[in-house]
């Protein structure tokens, strides 16, 4: 005769045991499945940390690459006249049209695409007084993107010329003009450039975006006073992160030169100031990456 009780435990722990076993094998399954989850992620960071060491060995092969013996130095000015002034408005109201533009710059310059260190300078002659220099840079920096942001707004707006002026007005926080000389030697010679900026800076959730609009004139160059050739810029820094803690800085920089002479036989004079505003281009930029990244790295921000 068979136990009621007996087999109501036998039961019992029977339910027990398979509540138990089915609970393992959940608990086995969601562990499985976490390893694998991890593995991919260690995987894929192994992945991004190669590629990084490579890009950043790219990167300072290419520096080294473009490196240049010129001595290189920045002087800031501002001189508080109506004509300036003028200027700086007419150029600020030009950014909004500038920022607008680019996506179309990236895609155009074939820029949007890249996804490595790169330096490309590209010449081209539109009329016998009309050339135009695009500068194209990309650099990747080991730090969050709204941090290499500030750095690098920093470093652009240190000279703003509101600042300078001292009229008791705060700066605005997403603008900037500025009015400065660059002085550097090319080929022994002093070349002396003034230039006038309106920037513009604008941050989103996928990237941020530094607009400037400005013009330029040659002052000094190959020993010899210069007054006929000036320069409409536009240039665009986009900061984008292509990782955690690591951010692609992508630059544009256009620059149309216009030179106020006959130029019937001064051909090479027009060859040489083109190579020289485009290797002054390269440098501006690298001085000021030099700059972000001391920065950064002295964590001052």
């Amino acid at each position: 005769m068979r136990n009621p009780t007996s087999e109501q435990h036998n039961c019992l722990q029977f339910n027990v045991w398979k509540g138990l076993a089915t609970k393992y094998r959940k608990l086995r399954r969601e562990a499985e499945g976490d390893n694998r989850q991890l593995c991919c992620i260690y995987t894929c960071q192994t992945a991004t940390i190669e590629t990084l060491r490579k890009l950043l060995l790219m990167q300072e092969q290419l520096k080294q690459t473009l490196h240049y013996s010129n001595k290189y130095d920045v002087q800031f000015y501002f001189d508080a006249d109506d004509v300036d002034l003028l200027v700086m408005q007419r150029l600020r109201g030009d950014l909004g049209q500038v920022y607008a533009d680019t996506d179309h710059a990236l895609v155009s310059t074939g820029l949007g695409d890249n996804s490595s260190p790169c330096s490309i300078t590209n010449l081209t002659r539109i009329t016998d007084t009309t050339s135009c220099i695009d500068v194209l840079l990309s650099r990747i920096i080991p730090f969050d993107c709204k941090i290499v942001g500030d750095a690098f707004w920093y470093e652009v707006t240190k000279n703003d010329v509101e600042n300078r002026v001292g009229r008791g007005k705060p700066p605005q926080k997403e603008n900037a003009v500025q009015s400065f000389i660059v002085e550097m030697e090319q080929d022994g010679s002093p070349v002396k450039i003034q230039f006038r900026y309106a920037t513009k800076r604008v941050v989103d959730e996928h990237r941020e975006v530094v607009a400037f609009s400005g013009q330029s004139q040659v002052l000094e160059a190959f020993g010899a006073a210069i007054g006929s050739v000036r320069c409409e810029e536009k240039h665009w820094f986009v900061l984008s992160e292509i990782s955690p803690g690591v951010t692609m800085v992508k630059v544009c920089m256009s620059r149309v030169v216009n030179f106020d002479c006959d130029l019937t036989f001064c051909q090479p004079f027009v060859d040489r100031t083109i190579q020289m505003l485009a290797k002054q281009k390269q440098m501006g930029f690298e001085a000021l990456l030099e700059d972000v990244e001391k920065r950064l790295m002295a964590g001052c921000l």
